[in-house]
């Protein structure tokens, strides 16, 4: 909303400016129309026309006078805005200061930001950190885990483990009926042992 009343400002400024250099060229012509020397002949003509020239010339500078009165309008009302607005500044600076002596714990609004923004880096940077160290250590993970082969060949050792000990299990078993053999092994291991 600041942005578009600057910009219609702004707008509304340029404007006026042209609108000044429009009415300044017409008042140029027409003085330089007035000053002009005023030809034997046309003089000659009528004296209307003379009295014309001075009624109009007496109208241009009553405009110019009214113009140069409403400019020292102006400079006095921007001249006592500006004494005003200075004014306030420093009253209102004082009652900041007053109010900032009496809160010692007061934190202006500008160094709210700032130690935000701090936060927020220092919290980034953390979080950087943190991100770092997990890569790390999936990195450091990936390279102690075994190759595809060397878990092939610990799981071939294991089974072999596996059987070897259940077949120790079966040579201490005395009596090998089916029944004493249920009780020990299931049918994985059966399947292992070859007993089905």
């Amino acid at each position: 909303e600041m942005k578009r009343k600057l910009f219609n400002d702004e707008k509304l400024k340029k404007e006026h400016i042209k609108l000044e250099e429009k009415k300044l060229n017409e008042k140029l012509k027409f003085e330089k129309l007035i000053n002009s020397k005023i030809h034997e002949k046309s003089a000659e003509l009528s004296g209307a026309s003379l009295i014309r020239a001075k009624y109009i010339k007496e109208k241009s500078d009553k405009e110019k006078n009214e113009e140069e009165k409403k400019k020292i309008t102006e400079q006095q009302k921007i001249k006592s805005a500006r004494e005003t607005a200075a004014v306030v500044k420093t009253i209102i600076e004082q009652s900041e200061y007053e109010r900032k002596l009496k809160v010692p714990s007061y934190i202006e609004l500008r160094d709210v930001d700032s130690i935000a923004a701090e936060k927020a880096a220092q919290k980034r940077k953390e979080m950087r950190e943190k991100l770092r160290k997990q890569k790390q250590d999936l990195e450091e993970g990936k390279r102690k885990q075994p190759s595809l082969i060397e878990r092939h060949e610990q799981k071939i050792a294991k089974d072999s483990g596996y059987v070897k000990a259940l077949d120790k299990i079966n040579n201490t078993i005395e009596n090998k009926s089916s029944k004493a053999i249920n009780k020990v092994f299931d049918d994985k291991e059966k399947l292992f042992l070859g007993l089905e």
